[in-house]
C-alpha cells in the first residue's frame, strides 16, 4: 500500500491596523503583509537526549531537509558548518539542508533535544536568513512549541486522519511564520566578521545572491570587488565563489527533491543560462546529473 503524505497548500497572513479614532476603516487603512509564508510539506519530531558520541571534529550528519534544534532542557552545544553554538533551556537554532552538524558533549552538562525535521517546495529568503541563528523561545513561541508536540502526540496515538494531519502541519507553519524578524545571536566568530563580509554572507544565501555578478555585489557594500574577495576569502576561510557554489548545491539539492519543477526550470530558478551549465555544475559537486539524481529519490522513495 502506498505510503500517505499529507500536503499543506496554502498560509496567508494579512493584518488590519486599528480604525483611527473618529475615522472609519477602509481600505486604504489596512495593512496587507506581503511577506512569503513558510509553508512545510512533512514533518518529524524526534527527541534526543543526550549528545551524539563523536570524534571531536568530525561533523558527519548531513540532511536534505531543514531543521529545527529546540534545548528543552540543560544545556547543549550544536556545531554547524564547524562552528559551535551553546543552547540553554528554551533556545533553538534553524540547520537548513546540506548544513553538516554534530550535538557535542559539554562537561558537567546535561541536554534534552528536540528535533524537528521539515521539507519545503520553496523557502522563502527571510527564513534562510535566519539559519546559523540562536533564538529564545518566549511564552508565545513557546505555547506555538507546545501546540504542535500535542496535535503530533494525537496524530501518532492512533487518529491517523488527513484532519489531524493537517493540524500538525499548520500548528509548525505557525510556529516557523513566527520567527519571521525575531532577534537571534550568532557563533562569536560570525559576530567578529567586517560589515561588508557579513552583509555579503547574508547575500549569498538567498535566492538572488546567486543571479548577481560579485562585482554587482561589491558596489552594494560600497567597496572595490578585488578588495572584498580578498577580505571574504581572509576572515571567511573560502572565496566567495565557493560559498555561492556551495549554497547553489544546497538549493539545487532542495529543489530536485521537494518540488516538481522540471530541470530547466531550476536551473533558471538558480540563476544558471542553460540547463546544460547547470547540469554541468551539479555533476561536478554530486556526481551525478540532476535528472537522474531525481530519478534515484524517487526509486528510493
Amino acid at each position: 500500500m502506498a505510503e500517505k503524505r499529507y500536503f499543506l497548500t496554502e498560509t496567508k497572513i494579512v493584518k488590519h491596523a486599528e480604525p483611527i479614532p473618529g475615522e472609519s476603516l477602509d481600505a486604504s487603512q489596512r495593512l496587507n503583509i506581503a511577506a512569503t509564508a513558510a509553508v512545510p510539506l512533512d514533518c518529524h519530531l524526534f527527541l534526543r537526549p543526550e549528545p551524539e558520541e563523536r570524534e571531536p571534529g568530525r561533523f558527519a550528519n548531513l540532511h536534505r531537509h531543514d531543521m529545527l534544534f529546540c534545548c528543552l532542557e540543560g544545556k547543549g552545544c550544536l556545531a554547524v558548518d564547524g562552528a559551535p553554538y551553546l543552547l540553554d533551556a528554551g533556545d533553538v537554532i534553524l540547520v537548513g539542508p546540506g548544513q553538516p552538524h554534530a550535538r557535542l558533549p559539554l562537561a558537567g552538562e546535561t541536554v534534552r533535544w528536540l528535533v524537528i525535521r521539515f521539507s519545503m517546495a520553496e523557502e522563502p529568503e527571510w527564513l534562510t536568513l535566519m539559519r546559523n541563528k540562536v533564538f529564545h523561545f518566549d511564552s508565545v513561541r513557546r505555547r506555538l512549541l507546545a501546540e504542535l508536540r500535542g496535535a503530533c502526540a494525537r496524530f501518532r496515538a492512533g487518529s491517523g486522519t488527513d484532519a489531524s494531519a493537517a493540524e500538525c502541519l499548520l500548528r509548525l507553519a505557525l510556529l516557523l511564520n513566527s520567527l519571521r524578524g525575531a532577534d537571534g545571536r550568532e557563533a562569536a566568530d560570525v559576530r567578529e566578521l567586517p560589515p561588508a563580509v557579513r552583509r555579503l554572507c547574508r547575500v549569498l544565501v538567498t535566492a538572488r545572491g546567486g543571479t548577481r555578478t560579485f562585482a554587482e555585489l561589491a558596489r552594494e557594500q560600497g567597496v572595490s570587488a578585488g578588495h572584498l574577495r580578498a577580505l571574504f576569502k581572509r576572515v571567511v576561510g573560502k572565496p566567495p565563489g565557493r560559498v555561492r557554489a556551495d549554497e547553489r548545491r544546497r538549493r539545487a539539492v532542495h529543489l530536485l527533491a521537494h518540488t516538481e519543477l522540471n530541470i530547466s526550470e531550476i536551473a533558471a530558478r538558480l540563476g544558471f543560462g542553460s540547463i546544460y551549465a547547470f547540469s554541468r555544475f551539479f555533476k561536478r559537486g554530486e556526481g551525478i546529473s540532476p535528472l537522474k539524481f531525481r530519478l534515484q529519490l524517487r526509486k528510493k522513495r
